[in-house]
């Protein structure tokens, strides 16, 4: 059976969108300064220059209807308005994102709970800092703690295995995890 990344968006018709940006161009922000609104209901744009709160207040509005903001001025303000990117979802066992809506885990083949992934790397961070020994620094980073100065706690090792840990994807940070933690269920 194929399945598809299980990843939630909703998308906004063109009316709904032209609903929002005319709450948008009446609010504090764009009110006295003209505002326009694109015939596909996806910019406003307005001959006077905003201000920082100005650009803090249409962001916020904006991001509370699922959208993004991407402003320009160049003698006219544009505000572009863009839908956020889907979220995606992982395997809270095994960090798949191959799951379906049913909440089945096809890595795992078990029913799982759906994590976003901005919690499931919160939690991958967590591991990193607490659920990991030096042995695990060593495999994942390569590095050796013996050719570290050993005061302070091994300070400089762990700061060593911290500068490359830091500059792994998130994919590679998840596979890493996957791989030290489920060791032991194949061993």
């Amino acid at each position: 059976m194929e399945t598809e990344k299980f990843k939630i968006q909703k998308e906004l018709s063109v009316h709904q969108r032209g609903v929002i940006l005319r709450g948008i161009c009446n609010g504090a922000a764009l009110r006295n300064k003209q505002p326009q609104i694109s015939e596909n209901n996806t910019v406003i744009t307005c001959r006077f220059p905003l201000s920082g709160w100005d650009i803090c207040c249409i962001s916020c509005d904006a991001e509370a209807f699922g959208l993004k903001t991407k402003f320009g001025y160049n003698g006219i303000t544009r505000i572009a308005f863009i839908p956020q990117s889907p979220q995606t979802y992982h395997c809270d066992k095994c960090g798949s994102t191959n799951v379906t809506p049913i909440a089945w885990c096809n890595y795992c083949g078990t029913h799982t709970t759906l994590v976003e992934h901005n919690e499931f790397m919160e939690q991958i961070e967590s591991w990193w800092k607490d659920g990991t020994s030096g042995e695990d620094y060593e495999v994942i980073t390569g590095l050796n703690e013996a050719d570290f100065n050993p005061e302070n706690d091994s300070k400089e090792f762990t700061d060593a295995c911290n500068a490359i840990w830091n500059v792994k994807s998130d994919g590679e940070k998840i596979e890493i995890w996957k791989t030290i933690t489920h060791r032991e269920e194949y061993e």
